[in-house]
């Protein structure tokens, strides 16, 4: 090799000596850019997808195969893929083609997402045989990762299981967006010590549990999150008005949580907001089930500074808007009510909008709308608190309904 063809050699390597720049210094500088993602087929890995064989460990394969935190892709083909332990994602992609479905009547067969990043999308949750006399899992889906998604699966576990459970189970994560997923069974989602986190799209079907608490939680519940959002779900509840249902709960400290175009159906309280604050309860439409156990279709307790603005209820068994021992603000606000009071059976007791909040809470009732029955009802707004310091103006109803404000 000549001299001129060394010298050409060598030149790259002593720019970068004389530049006082280590090439390893350059390589971390311009890190490789799009990496090219890679999809794992649970198939290549052995799963049959029958519906018979156990095809735990070919998932768990595949989902070691794809690396922790690479963004790669599990994919299942069409087919019914029975396993019963858990299944761990960790900065990665579950995704199914159209069929199929993962199945599972072990109380260990969940999928629990940790790390960040990943999603399980377009996917179906089932059971291989009845649920009747077994246990099945706690939650279906439960995530732990930050920027993470749950979104276009489906749940179909019939309505008679022997624990309560959650299909989608959020806890400690931050950023979570669960959309456009299709919930049928008696448990719907939870996010537990979440911050924003986004709940939209979902349609839930459910029927309440024989059960002792207060409320059942069949749709969807935001406990001690922070800037939680649940907008335009569809949350719809078989009852008879025999055991206690709610379809979204705020509740524990939970603070900043936004409420607002959901449409909820069938529940014996349709909305509750418990030791809560800075809640916004808006543009909700809610159609509410007759039952004995309800005080308010929209029920607050030891709360404050709640909006409940724009709302629309009707059949509300007792109150259709109740608030009791708020701690804060609280401003009720161009609601539109009909058919209040109408539990069967019960005498007169109800009142449309029911707050008894002590003087020292600053409260709002104005502009809301009240139309239908009275048999129920002793009022049409009950505060006890005393107009002023309360700003009670700007309500109608077309009903010979009175107001009673003060003690």
């Amino acid at each position: 090799m000549d001299r001129r063809s060394l010298t050409n050699l060598l030149l790259p390597v002593l720019l970068l000596m004389s530049s006082g720049v280590a090439a390893s210094e350059c390589d971390a500088r311009n890190p490789i850019r799009n990496p090219i993602l890679r999809t794992f087929n649970v198939r290549t890995y052995g799963a049959k997808g029958d519906g018979k064989t156990n095809d735990t460990a070919a998932i768990k394969a595949a989902i070691t195969a794809a690396g922790i935190g690479t963004g790669n892709t599990v994919l299942f083909p069409e087919g019914d893929y029975l396993y019963d332990q858990e299944l761990t994602v960790n900065g990665i992609f579950l995704r199914g083609e159209s069929g199929a479905r993962l199945l599972s009547d072990s109380i260990n067969g969940y999928v629990r997402m940790i790390g960040r990043g990943g999603s399980v999308s377009d996917l179906s949750f089932g059971l291989p045989v009845s649920i009747n006399g077994k246990l099945i899992p706690l939650n279906l889906i439960i995530v732990e990762a930050s920027n993470s998604s749950v979104v276009r699966n489906r749940f179909s576990l019939g309505f008679d299981p022997l624990v309560r459970h959650y299909c989608i189970y959020v806890q400690h994560a931050v950023t979570v967006l669960i959309s456009d997923n299709v919930i049928g069974g008696p448990g719907g989602l939870l996010l537990k010590d979440t911050n924003n986190c986004t709940v939209t799209g979902n349609r839930i079907f459910g029927s309440q549990l024989v059960t002792s608490i207060t409320f059942h939680d069949i749709g969807v519940v935001s406990d001690n999150g922070t800037n939680n959002s649940i907008t335009n779900n569809t949350i719809i509840c078989t009852t008879d008005g025999k055991i206690p249902t709610a379809g979204v709960i705020v509740e524990n400290k939970d603070a900043g949580t936004t409420v607002s175009g959901n449409t909820i159906q069938q529940f014996t309280a349709g909305l509750v907001v418990q030791t809560s604050s800075n809640c916004r309860l808006l543009r909700n439409t809610i159609e509410s089930g007759l039952s004995q156990f309800t005080r308010g279709v929209i029920d607050l307790e030891a709360s404050g500074n709640v909006v409940a603005d724009q709302n629309t209820i009707s059949q509300a068994s007792n109150d259709g808007i109740r608030s009791e021992s708020m701690t804060g603000a609280l401003t009720i606000s161009r609601n539109k009510l009909r058919n209040c009071g109408v539990f069967l059976g019960q005498p007169a007791s109800a009142s449309v909008i029911y707050n008894d909040s002590p003087s020292a809470v600053n409260i709002r009732i104005e502009g809301n709308e009240y139309t239908g029955e009275t048999s129920g009802l002793n009022y049409f707004i009950e505060c006890l608190q005393p107009s002023p310091p309360a700003v009670i103006s700007g309500n109608s109803t077309n009903t010979l309904l009175r107001n009673r404000i003060g003690p």
